[in-house]
Parts: structure tokens; sequence; C-alpha cells
């Protein structure tokens, strides 16, 4: 029955369980004390509103196993089944394991149909089953919100084997968990291969530093495809830049481009393609020429005026 004192904040009387009338601990108005009720072994505390929390299980409970010699079946249960509602990490230690026995930590939420969960350890690996390691190696296994773990025998051995868990309410930070990556890794159907390759991209070059021409220029006599053009105009006047689809140098006055890019003067321009490149059907050339038409045949006035840099197919 709660009582208004003078002197208090609040008062409660509380029973044990045997009926009996259990020790109280006040709060005082000017909140030095806190209050505590102590009923046998429990003691419920108050809050800094007042309010009275709950019981609490203990922050981690140890279970062990351990056997000097014998046999170990497989699947035999070696920790566990513990109800595990109010843990949500554990920490698994293989001490000793002179019987080379595998383990597996499994969860369940009817104790009775079990599914294995991943564990990972302290030098970066996870793994859904812990090989014969000795004590060097700790395993963090989550409870994943389950009723009940369990840890059980992963193979069939005779020898000496000391384990332990401890099961904690607090959740573990993970340690970093090492990637490795082979030189191929097959995904759906697929293989995505993550070293250098020379089959990927655009792995032929072209150069030039232009004459006092037109620089009818063939680069592939094939059909390809243009992916990086990038170009350099150190004259006073403007400069233009004819991509032709030929399978020959193209006759300048005649073959009309089918690209055509101006170079101001005293500028560098990066004009690249899209990722996919331009595709020419016949064969890759250009011409530099001083004037705007596409079949344009004005000779540059000065050689090593223009610079030419591409990339293609």
């Amino acid at each position: 029955t709660a009582n208004a004192g003078t002197n208090l904040n609040t008062s409660a009387l509380a029973l044990e369980s045997g009926g009996n009338l259990a020790t109280v601990a006040t709060k005082m108005s000017d909140g030095t004390q806190t209050t505590k009720i102590v009923n046998g072994a429990n003691t419920l505390a108050v809050d800094s509103v007042g309010a009275v929390t709950s019981n609490n299980a203990a922050l981690s409970s140890v279970l062990s196993f351990s056997q000097a010699s014998g046999s170990i079946a497989t699947n035999q249960v070696l920790l566990g089944p513990v109800t595990c509602s109010q843990y949500r990490d554990v920490f698994v230690h293989v001490i000793t394991n002179g019987a080379g026995c595998g383990t597996q930590s499994q969860i369940s939420n009817d104790n009775t149909n079990w599914i294995s969960v991943a564990m990972s350890n302290s030098i970066g690996t996870a793994t859904g089953q812990i090989s014969p390691f000795g004590g060097a190696v700790a395993w963090q296994v989550p409870t994943c919100g389950a009723l009940y773990w369990r840890l059980i025998s992963s193979n069939t051995v005779s020898g000496s084997l000391t384990v332990n868990a401890v099961l904690s309410q607090q959740v573990e930070s993970r340690s970093l968990q090492a990637v490795s990556i082979q030189n191929s890794v097959a995904i759906g159907g697929g293989t995505i291969s993550p070293s250098p390759q020379t089959t990927v991209g655009f792995a032929l070059y072209h150069t030039l530093v232009t004459a006092a021409t037109t620089n009818a220029t063939n680069v592939k006599t094939s059909a390809g495809v243009v992916g990086m053009v990038n170009l350099t105009n150190n004259s006073a006047t403007w400069a233009y830049f004819k991509v032709c689809n030929t399978a020959a140098s193209p006759t300048v006055g005649t073959t009309t481009a089918v690209l055509n890019i101006g170079i101001p003067p005293n500028t560098t321009i990066d004009c690249s393609t899209a990722f996919a490149g331009l595709r020419l059907s016949t064969g890759i050339s250009y011409y530099v020429s001083g004037g705007t038409s596409l079949t344009d045949n004005t000779a540059l006035a000065l050689a090593g005026t223009v610079l030419v840099n591409m990339t293609y197919l």
C-alpha cells in the first residue's frame, strides 16, 4: 500500500513469497538514496523516475563439456540445449581437442527441429562448422532470436575433448571477416575474373603528330570500335578532326566524314566515346583539315600543330 510521507518521495510495502513483510529501502525527496526492495534473493531497484525495474537474468552463463577419453558420436550434444530467450550471443572455446572433434552450433524454436548457424572467429573466418581446432581460435555465435541453442559434434571420434561456451545478453561486435577471391568465381552460370584482363577495354593504341597536310590516315582496315579520342591543337587557328568509315586512308575532298570534331586554338579536348565505343562497320580512318565541311580538303598551315591520341579495337 502506497503511503505519502513528509520526508519521502514514495513509500511502499511488499511481501516475500512466504508472506513475510519484505525489507523496504526508501528514496529520499532529494534523490540521494535509491529505493530497493529486497525479497529473499531478489532485489528490485527503482530507476531514475521512481519506477521499480524488473529482475534481469545474469549477464552471462557458462556451459562446459569435458572428457579425458572415450568416444564421441556424430551429432552428439556437447553443450545444451539452453533456453536462450534472454541470451543473444554465444562465445565458444574449444580448449583441448585431442579427439579431433568438429563442432556445430545450432538453434531452434521448439527444441526439436534444429538448424545450423554460422560462426565467426577472431582471425576473420566465418563458417557453419568448427573444424577440429584447439585453443587458438575463439568463435562467436549469434542466437538470432531463437529460443534454444546447443553445440553438437560433427564427426565420430575417440579421445579427449574440453569445450566451453559463455552465453551473454550483450551482442558482441563481430571480427572483420577476411574475404579471399580466387582467380575466377562462377556466378549465375557465368564467370567473373578479378585478375587484370587484356581482352576487356580498348587495347589498341594510335597516335599522330600532324604534318602541314590534311593527314589522311588509316588506323584499321576492317570493322572496328573507337574508344578514347584525345586531341590537342597548339596553333592559333581552328582545326577539324574528321572520322571516316573506310578500310583505307580516306580520299580527302571526296570521302565524307561520319564524325567531325572541331578543335579550338591552343586547346586540348577529350572527346572519348561512350563505354561501348563508336562502331565503324568498314574500317577506322580519319584526316585533319582546316575547314568545317565533311569533305573539306584544307591542309594545315604548319606541321606539328595537332596531336591525335586514340584507343580502338
